[in-house]
């Protein structure tokens, strides 16, 4: 096989490599902002609780 469709080839496997790291990395910072207020809230109720024991 020659070395220019090699290189063809690891530069796409790379572009895919890539891409789908940074889906995953968006992913998981949608996530992160989703749970922050579902955090901070039973943080609050649990605050709450523990007051009144």
């Amino acid at each position: 096989m020659p070395t220019s469709i090699r290189l063809c080839y690891a530069l796409l496997a790379f572009v895919l490599v890539a891409a789908a790291t940074r889906a995953e990395a968006d992913a998981l910072t949608d996530g992160a902002k989703n749970y922050k207020p579902f955090a901070v809230e039973h943080i609050a109720t649990a605050l709450a609780g523990a007051k009144e024991l």
